[in-house]
């Protein structure tokens, strides 16, 4: 599936799946040195109340999580991206049961990192291009994770706390 370290490899995959891109349901079909194919196979909660049109919130998560990836695949294992920049076009509704997305870096970088992720909607196979995006990222040295209280909203900051 890839031209990368192992252990590099590994951690695109662990991260591709985790956190909010698993719980939408994102699958990692390819993996490349700065080439990611992802697949998405559409649920009622991905599409527009009472329509057959899948959000287009649903489609630029794609674009951006599948970009930020590609990114990740040039970089050395340990450094953590951010999106700087994302635009995306939308060229026509989204419709059919899946959505694949196909991106690939266009300007590798120490700090900046430039992707294309272009996102298809289809049935059994046939796919229309429905979005074009360009993503932006920036490239900083590997950070620790925040702990949970300190991460949800209005939890206090250890210069807050009382103390007893």
């Amino acid at each position: 599936m890839s031209d990368l370290d192992p252990a590099h490899q590994q951690a695109l995959v662990d991260e591709f799946v985790g956190g909010f891109a698993g719980y939408c349901g994102f699958t990692l079909t390819r993996l490349a040195r700065g080439h990611v194919d992802s697949r998405l196979e559409i649920r009622p909660e991905h599409r527009n109340t009472d329509s057959a049109i899948i959000h287009g919130g649903v489609v630029a998560t794609m674009a951006d999580h599948t970009a930020g990836c590609a990114g990740y695949s040039t970089v050395p294992l340990g450094m953590r991206l951010a999106t700087l920049s994302f635009t995306i076009h939308f060229l026509r509704a989204a419709v059919g049961t899946e959505l694949v997305c196909r991106a690939r870096v266009v300007k590798p970088g120490k700090t900046i990192i430039v992707v294309d992720a272009d996102v298809e909607a289809g049935h059994e196979g046939l796919r229309t291009l429905v979005s074009r995006a360009t993503v932006t990222l920036i490239a900083a040295q590997g950070h620790a994770r925040l702990r949970d209280d300190a991460a949800a909203p209005g939890a206090p900051h250890r210069s807050h706390e009382r103390r007893g």
